[in-house]
């Protein structure tokens, strides 16, 4: 037990290496002017409304002294550490076996990484460290802590609704009906909250509320099908391929998860997003990335799904 949780901690570190390279990424294509914009909210709307990691590092700034970019940074590589661990704690609620967690979890953090990277933002990987988290959290049935994340992870980016969503439709017939319809109030009470107190604290900045580009998408994916046919067939093609291979075999609860994700983030990605912007799909990493270890006999041990922890996460 000891070696394999000084393994984690030696992964953990190559995974927050790993995210500390963003820095670079940033200074080399946007400038650092760029990210005094982002940590000091002078970006325009809707982006000045992901909030968490900016506010994070100015409160940080206050307390150390040290500049809000630098701490910024040091708050994205947390955020990559916490994906490592989110992941980890992710795999381990549909698997009693603990070996392949964390290497499943580093794999899952570095691809993460690698499918961002084009255009990535401060609250990337974040997002995807929060979905992870919540999805584990409602795996173990763990309500509670769930609704308390919920609550920050809105302030980080406003597709929280998407959990939202899940579980409205997962957990329905599956919990108290009561119980049901409390985490269906707060949850829209909570993330309503958040949106409005962010729309009229930033209501001056310049900018839309939604940027609505549909056409513009369509026309950039069009206009570079030599592209368009690389990033269909490496990310939509070979893994959502090894995702669905023996669907039906797979845990229901990440079988839900991933219909009532995808499609979703791909409809906004269309109305909303930019050409091959793969990094506004981080809500559903952690979900296609449990898909796909699924298909790997080794990291499946679906026998597993008779512990206890997994019974209703096998669904």
């Amino acid at each position: 037990m000891k070696s394999t949780k000084y393994f984690d901690l030696f992964l953990a570190g190559i995974v927050a290496f790993s995210a500390y390279q963003f820095h670079y990424v940033w200074l080399v294509w946007k400038g650092f002017a760029d990210l005094e914009r982002v940590a000091y909210a002078l970006e325009d709307r809707p982006f000045v409304y992901r909030l968490l990691v900016p506010s994070l590092a100015r409160v940080l700034e206050k307390l150390t002294g040290i500049p809000a970019v630098p701490c910024m940074i040091f708050l994205v590589v947390l955020s990559s550490v916490g994906l490592f661990y989110s992941l980890r704690y992710l795999y381990t609620a549909f698997s009693a076996h603990q070996e392949p967690a964390g290497m499943f979890a580093f794999v899952g953090c570095e691809l993460t990484f690698m499918w961002i990277l084009i255009g990535v933002k401060v609250y990337d990987i974040a997002t995807a460290m929060f979905f992870a988290l919540a999805l584990a959290l409602l795996a173990r049935r763990k309500f509670n802590s769930y609704y308390v994340l919920f609550l920050i992870a809105s302030l980080n980016r406003e597709t929280t609704f998407l959990l939202t969503l899940f579980f409205s439709v997962y957990f329905f017939n599956r919990m108290p009906r009561r119980h049901y319809f409390f985490g269906l109030l707060y949850q829209g009470l909570a993330y309503t909250v958040v949106k409005i107190t962010t729309m009229i604290l930033y209501r001056d900045v310049p900018g839309t509320v939604l940027s609505l580009n549909p056409v513009g998408v369509l026309r950039g994916y069009v206009d570079q099908p030599v592209w368009f046919a690389v990033l269909l067939f490496v990310f939509f093609c070979l893994f959502l391929v090894i995702a669905i291979w023996q669907w039906n075999a797979k845990p229901g609860f990440l079988r839900a998860a991933f219909i009532t994700l995808f499609p979703a983030l791909l409809l906004l990605h269309i109305l909303m997003g930019y050409p091959y912007e793969i990094r506004v799909f981080a809500e559903v990493f952690p979900v296609l990335l449990m898909l796909c270890a699924w298909s790997i006999p080794a990291l499946s041990y679906r026998s597993a799904l008779q512990q206890p922890q997994a019974i209703e996460a096998g669904g």
